[in-house]
């Protein structure tokens, strides 16, 4: 049985969308079609549909009941701001909700399998970030909102079952700040001191294995997101004024190349 347009409109309107919906020029503009061609005004038996990927918003007219007077009312709903950043909005949601239910499962009960799913889950949602980075048919303000949602997630794996049911002894401690070790990292890459070519798995790398010391609260604590961190100091779009000072201070002090240290 065909549902009358007005229900389909409905349905489709408000399904969920995941992080698949953009990871290729096709899937986005496959996206955009379902939108487009449930506009009230196209041939429902010829539908009209996109050849290329409108990056600036555009409507349809949907057809919803009026639950008062129970008559058909037309409605103009836009492609961005009625329907896709909503959806955006609530993907880091979703995935969470779902990833809660996952861990239910029997097969989880031990926290090893916990973290090793958990890490092999923050590495796909680096690598899809970068993917978007590079997706030239999403409109900025899409990629922004994208990447907050993948941040949401990378940080919740992270903190609560990766960085939870790990040993943060076994980690290399760096009593310097965040900053200041992440731009060491970065110069020495920079210079050829470090042959790490991509940030994404640079990144990680530094995540894994140190902790920083943070020294309002007096204590260690892990690296999350390093890949971005060093994207955003090589590309100026964090200060590196404080980091270079300190580090300028540490390395001209005489006294640090008195060894070995008694």
């Amino acid at each position: 049985m065909t549902l009358p347009r007005c229900q389909l409109n409905l349905c489709v309107m408000y399904i969920p969308i995941t992080f698949k919906n953009f990871d290729s020029e096709e899937s986005f503009l496959n996206l955009q079609n379902k939108f487009s061609i449930l506009d009230e005004r196209s041939n429902p038996y010829e539908p009209e549909v996109n050849q290329k990927v409108i990056k600036k918003d555009f409507n349809i007219i949907i057809k919803e009941l009026n639950p008062i007077t129970y008559k058909d009312v037309y409605q103009s709903r836009s492609f961005y701001n009625d329907f896709l950043f909503k959806a955006i909005d609530n993907l880091s949601k979703r995935y969470l909700s779902f990833l809660s239910k996952q861990f239910e499962n029997t097969v989880f009960l031990d926290k090893d399998k916990i973290r090793l799913f958990a890490i092999k889950e923050k590495d796909k949602f680096i690598n899809v970030g970068e993917v978007f980075k590079t997706a030239n048919y999403l409109d900025s303000q899409i990629y922004d909102k994208l990447e907050i949602q993948i941040d949401i997630i990378i940080e919740h794996l992270t903190e609560v079952h990766i960085h939870q049911n790990s040993n943060l002894e076994e980690k290399l401690k760096f009593k310097l700040g965040k900053g200041v070790v992440l731009v060491l990292f970065a110069m020495l890459r920079e210079k050829k001191y470090i042959d790490a070519p991509y940030n994404v798995d640079f990144g990680k790398f530094i995540d894994d294995n140190f902790l920083w010391w943070d020294k309002k609260e007096k204590n260690y604590k892990p690296f999350k997101k390093s890949n971005k961190l060093i994207s955003d100091y090589i590309n100026y779009n964090k200060s590196l004024k404080n980091p270079l000072k300190v580090l300028e201070e540490l390395l001209t002090d005489k006294s640090f190349y008195n060894f070995p240290y008694s």
